[in-house]
């Protein structure tokens, strides 16, 4: 999940996007869950989806908007909220990943305790 405002979630889409070229051929897989353009401002659409992707040589096809771009940050986070980490905060970039064979939450951000790289390294068998 990252935001238009946040420098934080630029900073990792080239770190995801890094990811996705080094280890595209091995299964990884990646989506983005794009949100607001500024603190408080205009609900995401489908162009501000595009026009982010190009800004962080990203595919367009893997953004995502909730069902009618009204505000996807609450529908994903109402709808993830159980698999967060005991805290009741979510920072952002919020990362997570699945394991593809059961769909499981296999890491959160949230999570200090396990590194995002290893997991991610791990399901890929890498």
């Amino acid at each position: 999940m990252v935001t238009g405002w946040c420098p934080y979630c630029a900073d990792w889409m080239a770190t995801v996007t890094g990811y996705q070229m080094l280890y595209g051929a091995s299964g990884l897989k990646v989506a983005f869950v794009y949100g607001e353009n500024v603190v408080d401002g205009p609900r995401p659409s489908a162009d501000d989806c595009l026009e982010y992707a190009a800004d962080h040589a990203a595919d367009p096809n893997d953004f995502y908007l909730d069902h009618d771009g009204t505000y996807s940050f609450s529908t994903m986070t109402y709808a993830m909220w159980p698999w967060l980490a005991t805290s009741d905060t979510m920072g952002l970039p919020w990362s997570t990943i699945l394991d593809p064979a059961t769909y499981q939450y296999v890491y959160t951000s949230e999570d200090a305790s396990r590194d995002f790289e290893t997991v991610m390294l791990g399901l890929l068998g890498l």
